[in-house]
């Protein structure tokens, strides 16, 4: 929440990177020699199979997990490796980690991680190695710790990430007309000179019905009620979705029997499509999901967007992790009042809580 030109949608963009599998090779972090033995302790235990430590004593605390944005991971991110843009000192901070002794062994075993028992006695047990080899052995571990903490404090959680950008509206009339071998020739990078899009915008391109094969016709159940909320109280109608003519259409409440196509509806058809296209027809959003949202304001009136707040509530309450970058105080204000509402039920009468 902030004024214009203030860095949110870069922020955004920075967030939508932690969910993304590739990311994590373009994160730095600084392990010194304490932090090091620490996990190396763990990794011990579990290279000798020991599991007589009750179930406090094998979860791991890390107070602060720190990472560095590099530029490697800015230029990803912006979808150029040409792109001259730092950030100095830029960190992601994690507090109050809990590492579980059984989700790394999953992790190594899921992984195929192998040679990590010999790393450990070359380290710690051997006389025989020299300075050089010790340290490439420590080399390796280190990159091992980074990417094995980066996996499970933060990808274990976050499952897949979705951008809805603020320019969702021109998206979704033009996709249709644009092949997705031009979307990525044209604005990805290649030998040309044209200018890449940010690789939050070609994803969500790229998610839209006309490229993804993720859509059906059958409305998803699990978000049925998300999806009921948005159409009867916001659209007074409902976005269809024909699979084999790859056709979205807008039929109004009174009137089903008029299917008007996405570029002859209103702007707020427009703007709330893409968000219900995920819910209703999709499996892109399910527990775990990291969803971005720009300006989910537009186009809406006071009273719709005080609605679309009950949704993102009713979504966060499914497990879903919802970020809105917004100019919206009504959007803030329902999302307290809902919170209010929750301390409330809980700490109130039945009866006083009905009649407040």
């Amino acid at each position: 929440f902030g004024k214009n030109n203030t860095g949110k949608t870069y922020m955004g963009y920075l967030i939508w990177g932690l969910g993304h599998e590739k990311t994590k090779y373009a994160l730095d972090m600084e392990i010194d020699g304490n932090f090091r033995d620490k996990i190396l302790k763990y990794l011990k235990e579990i290279a000798e199979k020991d599991n007589n430590n009750n179930d406090e004593e094998s979860k791991l605390t890390l107070k602060n997990i720190e990472y560095g944005i590099t530029d490697e991971y800015i230029k990803f991110i912006f979808n150029n490796p040409k792109l001259k843009i730092h950030i100095n000192n830029g960190k992601i901070n994690l507090n109050d980690v809990a590492i579980y002794k059984q989700d790394l062994s999953n992790y190594m075993m899921a992984y195929g991680i192998s040679g990590l028992v010999i790393i450990i006695a070359d380290l710690f047990f051997s006389k025989n190695n020299n300075k050089k080899s010790i340290s490439d052995e420590i080399l390796k571990l280190d990159t091992f710790i980074k990417l094995t903490l980066l996996d499970l404090s933060i990808k274990s959680k976050i499952k897949n990430t979705l951008f809805i950008p603020a320019s969702k509206s021109g998206l979704v009339l033009v996709n249709k007309y644009l092949g997705k071998e031009t979307v990525s020739s044209a604005f990805s990078d290649d030998d040309r000179e044209s200018e890449p899009l940010p690789r939050p915008i070609i994803e969500f391109i790229h998610s839209l019905p006309t490229y993804s094969d993720n859509y059906s016709e059958e409305i998803n159940e699990n978000y049925k009620d998300i999806i009921e909320l948005l159409q009867n109280n916001i659209l007074n109608g409902k976005i269809a979705y024909n699979k084999t003519l790859n056709k979205i259409s807008y039929q109004p409440k009174n009137n089903e029997n008029i299917s008007l196509p996405l570029q002859y509806s209103s702007s707020l058809v427009v703007e709330s499509s893409p968000l219900i296209l995920y819910l209703a027809y999709s499996n892109y959003i399910k527990k775990g999901t990291l969803l971005i949202i720009e300006e989910p304001e537009a186009h809406l009136h006071t009273d719709a967007q005080r609605i679309f707040a009950r949704a993102v509530v009713h979504l966060i309450n499914k497990g879903v992790y919802v970020l809105l970058i917004t100019h919206s105080p009504d959007i803030l204000q329902q999302v307290n009042n809902n919170m209010k509402l929750y301390y409330l039920k809980e700490n109130m009468d039945k009866e006083d809580f009905k009649n407040y």
